[in-house]
């Protein structure tokens, strides 16, 4: 029985059928052992997980760690922007819309609860602006010396917009911004064009 079915087991009342009335005590005790077996596998197979797979964050949708201070990712749920915040960033940009269908009900007061710094910059994904990565660039060099969480619904968005931020603040090549910009999704026509418009700002401007 794998552990997933035997924790079924287990919480659905593997207990409960075992009388603790002295009648039979034996089975109480062998489920308890049982219980105990799989508690002990569990453990051991936790602590044999890589790094990767045993981070909170690894659960977010698409999560990217781009170095030690910047992180990005699709939608997270309460809980995993609970671990962002464990896990010492201090800063969440959120480049999605404030759509029902993907977002939380209030990520600026979960967030400020959480003693991080929020930063809500809807980029509207049929009709993306250069006003809005001028804007992105801004709140990122401002925070330059903090640990910044960036999202959207599926790190679409924001994969261009940190692709384009390498390229012209932290050096990185073409090359490497157009393979990170299409780590998850390949950039249509508006979206080359908005790249192709952002490459052109004086990267001292913001």
């Amino acid at each position: 029985m794998g552990l997933a079915a035997r924790d079924a087991d287990f919480s659905h009342g593997a207990i409960d059928s075992a009388t603790f009335d002295g009648a039979d005590l034996e089975g109480a005790t062998a489920v308890l052992r049982s219980w105990a077996t799989w508690a002990s596998r569990l453990k051991r197979q936790v602590a044999s997980r890589t790094p990767w797979e045993a981070m909170p964050l690894g659960a977010i949708k698409n999560f990217v760690e781009i170095d030690d201070r910047v992180a990005t990712g699709g939608q997270p749920s309460e809980s995993q922007l609970k671990d962002v915040a464990s896990a010492g960033y201090q800063v969440v940009i959120n480049l999605g819309l404030l759509d029902p269908k993907y977002c939380l009900p209030d990520e600026a007061a979960l967030v400020g609860d959480l003693g991080m710094e929020y930063h809500h910059i809807p980029v509207v994904f049929t009709d993306p602006k250069t006003d809005d990565f001028r804007r992105f660039m801004t709140v990122m060099d401002s925070h330059r010396e903090q640990k910044v969480f960036v999202h959207c619904a599926l790190n679409w968005r924001v994969s261009a917009f940190v692709a384009l931020y390498g390229e012209l603040r932290l050096g990185w090549p073409p090359s490497k911004a157009e393979a990170h910009m299409r780590t998850f999704w390949e950039p249509n026509e508006v979206w080359i064009e908005l790249v192709r418009a952002c490459r052109a700002m004086d990267p001292a401007a913001g």
